[in-house]
């Protein structure tokens, strides 16, 4: 106990806390790690998950030495609706894991926000029939919130995909602030809401409705990368 009646950790938990950081099991994956940051100049990572609390925790990197780079803030348990370690991880996790990532963003909502597209074939693609399976589960997507996007330089053919499942499970989605080039779009069991959109939607079983909302199409600069 500190004076004035006030608690502060003492050297025995130090001395436990050190004990488990020398016996971490993936402190072997350091050299791993580093080679790959050596190779591919970028920060590498390890990622860990607690299916117990659906998050996922950064528990190992080699930082890179460019001078733009992503230092990863470790130890902190981060969650599971987005970033590409997230992605990677429900990659290898049952489909219900995915479900259960989507509905905790934001409330049940999975939101999108300010993006810049170029040279991408399909700038919105909502597909549930991305693969073959006979399992018990039907994929479709709801509270989808697309805010602010804009997509230039995009390729011939270019389109979107706004795809529901079938007449019960319909895709659920909010497009706000948006500006395509391409705008051509295949929908079908949707429900849609349009604020500032210059794409909208027909198709089987379709409904698109104005809402109101706030904000404008993003303002995007996309450099160009240095010659190799």
């Amino acid at each position: 106990m500190a004076d004035a009646g006030q608690w502060e950790l003492g050297w025995e938990l130090f001395r436990l806390a050190s004990i488990v950081q020398t016996r971490q099991p993936f402190r072997a994956a350091a050299s791993t790690l580093r080679e790959l940051s050596r190779r591919t100049g970028e920060t590498s990572l390890l990622a860990v998950y607690d299916p117990a609390r659906h998050r996922r925790m950064f528990a190992a990197a080699a930082v890179s030495e460019q001078s733009v780079r992503f230092v990863p803030d470790l130890y902190s348990w981060l969650p599971m609706h987005a970033g590409a370690s997230a992605l990677a991880i429900l990659a290898f996790r049952p489909e219900k894991a995915f479900l259960r990532a989507a509905a905790k963003a934001e409330g049940g909502k999975v939101t999108y926000l300010d993006t810049c597209l170029t040279g991408v074939k399909h700038a919105l693609e909502f597909n549930p029939f991305y693969s073959s399976g006979n399992g018990s589960t039907t994929p479709y997507y709801t509270g989808i919130v697309v805010g602010g996007l804009k997509a230039v330089n995009s390729p011939s053919g270019a389109g979107s995909v706004l795809d529901g499942y079938n007449a019960k499970h319909r895709l659920a989605l909010t497009l706000e602030n948006i500006s395509l080039d391409a705008t051509s779009t295949a929908a079908k069991y949707a429900s849609i809401g349009r604020y500032k959109s210059n794409v909208t939607a027909t198709g089987t079983d379709v409904t698109v409705v104005a809402i109101t909302g706030t904000g404008t199409v993003p303002a995007c600069v996309f450099p160009k990368f240095p010659g190799l």
